[in-house]
């Protein structure tokens, strides 16, 4: 699994973990979190942190006109994942680490 966000400049960052097979007929979390004051990516699967990037640089990140891409790459829309999508949420600020914990846990997932 990976996560890309493309900055105002067009600048992406992208976080890969890959550790996880997603083709396993399971249901997954993944979460992804952008710190700007500490310039940090988190990406947590399954509600365990997968992967963590600093982007050093100060960057600009708005929710404006952009297109979001939820299954495939902006630039290269042919990559596609092959299954189903749900509960996709997009947060005002950064969530913590019990947020993300308590997202993962909330669901009728654990019930399958």
């Amino acid at each position: 699994m990976s996560f890309y966000i493309v900055d105002t400049a067009g600048n992406d960052i992208s976080v890969v973990s890959t550790g996880l097979t997603c083709n396993d007929n399971a249901w997954h979390s993944l979460i992804a979190t952008v710190d700007c004051d500490s310039r940090t990516i988190i990406l947590y699967i399954d509600g365990n942190v997968a992967s963590t990037t600093n982007y050093g640089a100060e960057r600009v990140f708005e929710m404006s006109a952009q297109e979001l891409w939820f299954g495939s790459m902006y630039y290269t829309p042919i990559y596609f994942y092959t299954g189903d999508l749900d509960d996709i949420r997009v947060y005002p600020k950064t969530l913590s680490v019990p947020e993300v914990y308590s997202l993962y846990h909330e669901g009728a997932w654990n019930l399958l």
